[in-house]
């Protein structure tokens, strides 16, 4: 990032690529419209996440093939690939027509790369399990990843100060847990 235009310094922010064994540089200084927080490698495809969505970069042909804009401006807190979806968590602004809470959490079509479903909240990680995505603010709440429907919601005492958490015990049984300032909770998960 560089800050430019005196007097009110307007950031200006840039990605470079570098060959880890050669230390080439690849690309040099691309502009992008905002800072890269966090990258990962999936399926010979450099998914770059932002703090509006995230970028696709063709590792061949050192392109962006594709540049998925989930929200004008906010900051990227987590993503996890879960089957053919992408679960990611942004606070920001939304730039869809339904209304701009923050923070929210997006389920993305990995084949299509459209935004299947929002749910508001905070953007703790969340944690799935049994296709079941688990949030928690001041309530714990399960949404189903195939279709969207709240299956589950429970209202705390506190806010949560932890992202949920979820396991599976020998017995069997599927579990979520949830913290907040008074308690730790334990739930079977649905």
């Amino acid at each position: 990032m560089r800050l430019v235009g005196e007097p009110t310094f307007t950031p200006e922010h840039f990605f470079s690529l570098m060959d880890a064994e050669t230390k080439e540089l690849l690309i040099k200084q691309q502009p992008i419209d905002s800072p890269v927080s966090k990258v990962e490698l999936v399926n010979g495809e450099l998914y770059m996440f932002t703090g509006n969505g995230y970028k696709i970069l063709d590792i061949e042909t050192l392109a962006i093939k594709r540049e998925v804009k989930l929200i004008n401006r906010g900051n990227y807190v987590y993503h996890f690939f879960k089957n053919d979806k992408l679960i990611i968590g942004l606070w920001g602004t939304a730039i869809s027509p339904e209304p701009g809470i923050d923070p929210a959490h997006y389920i993305v079509d990995l084949k299509t790369h459209s935004k299947l479903f929002q749910f508001y909240g905070s953007v703790y990680p969340s944690s799935e399990i049994n296709g079941k995505l688990y949030l928690a603010d001041n309530r714990l709440k399960s949404f189903d990843l195939n279709s969207g429907m709240c299956k589950l919601e429970i209202q705390l005492e506190y806010d949560a100060t932890m992202c949920t958490s979820t396991f599976n015990h020998p017995n069997g049984k599927k579990y979520v847990v949830v913290s907040d300032i008074g308690f730790t909770y334990c739930f079977e998960a649905i």
